[in-house]
């Protein structure tokens, strides 16, 4: 029988190849080749029409033992999401990836749609199986962390950082989202991950005008960072191809993947994740609103957050009688207040 657990949130969706993990994946040359494809940023300074994500290009540049090594992808799909509950049902390998360059039907956290152009973007699943429930709770934090350092391997000056429990802001605004949904088969604990990054999309011509004052993406956050460091007169002159940062999907989620490994070593606690989580955070010090999930209809409180327990859940100081709240992911949802905006 199976039994359905929430863990926070996520955006994601898709499908297609599947490739075995048992073969062999690189000669020496593309292991060299991909060693030296991962280890440098990966945009280059003129426009590309979007193009299919490579699905050869980015087993070359897998490095991951098991994540991604299985690799589901369509051009179309309601929803990665969906299409993991699918696999679900019937034999599911740990590790798959599902990969889609269009959702129709995607959601994020509170079941909201999570929009983005197709062919410029990431968004996918990916299944992980355990018995072990703190696992579930270190794999939520292991993903946002292992999404941010993707975003700022691209330039050590985007730093990304973290808004609690697991979006992903880069100045002042979202860049990317993780939703969890994990159930019970037998003794086995698996969990389906929803990210969505905006990789390449261009929030000023996004289809959806409220997103474009609160998300970016990582080629806009890019080209922000190449302007500022030009003069005034440097920025007047410069066409829009010298202005475009077109980042690499293959290699960023290559990347993903062997970051997502390695805060998942069984050797480091749901502590030393946690740890790892507070090098990103954006919150501590600041006020914050707190909104009860699931009853939007009761007043909001203003709040300072104030540090983060060795679970990972968050403590905050209310502002209207001083006194300490400690939130759960899958109890309330976090914004940081409007007057902090």
């Amino acid at each position: 029988m199976e039994r359905s657990l929430k863990l926070g949130r996520v955006a994601a969706n898709v499908h297609s190849t599947s490739t075995s993990h048992t073969q062999p994946l690189f000669s020496l040359t593309t292991f060299n080749a991909a060693q030296q494809a991962l280890s440098t940023p990966t945009h280059v300074a003129f426009p590309q029409a979007p193009r299919q994500f490579d699905c050869a290009r980015f087993k070359q540049l897998l490095r991951s033992r098991t994540l991604g090594r299985t690799l589901h992808y369509e051009h179309t799909v309601t929803s990665t999401m969906d299409v993991a509950s699918t696999l679900l049902a019937g034999t599911p390998v740990a590790g798959t990836l599902i990969l889609a360059e269009h959702q129709t039907h995607s959601r994020g956290r509170k079941g909201r749609a999570w929009k983005q152009q197709g062919s410029k973007n990431l968004s996918f699943t990916f299944l992980y199986k355990t018995t072990a429930i703190e696992d579930l709770y270190k794999l939520n934090f292991a993903t946002a962390i292992s999404v941010a350092r993707v975003c700022n391997h691209e330039s050590p000056k985007l730093q990304a950082g973290l808004k609690w429990p697991n979006d992903v802001w880069i100045d002042g605004k979202k860049v990317a989202g993780v939703l969890l949904d994990s159930s019970m088969q037998g003794r086995e604990l698996w969990a389906s991950v929803g990210v969505g990054i905006n990789v390449n999309e261009s929030m000023h011509d996004s289809e959806v005008p409220e997103l474009r004052d609160i998300a970016t993406s990582v080629s806009d956050a890019l080209r922000l960072l190449a302007s500022n460091e030009k003069t005034e007169s440097e920025r007047a002159t410069e066409s829009e191809s010298e202005t475009t940062q077109s980042v690499d999907r293959e290699a960023m989620l290559a990347r993903f993947c062997e970051y997502v490994e390695e805060e998942m070593d069984s050797r480091r606690s749901l502590r030393d994740v946690v740890e790892q989580y507070q090098r990103y955070e954006i919150l501590l010090g600041k006020t914050v609103c707190v909104m009860p999930k699931g009853r939007e209809s009761e007043e909001r409180v203003d709040a300072v957050a104030l540090r983060y327990t060795d679970t990972g859940t968050l403590v905050v100081r209310l502002m209207s009688n001083g006194q300490e709240k400690e939130l759960v992911t899958d109890e309330v949802s976090i914004r940081p207040a409007a007057s902090t905006l």
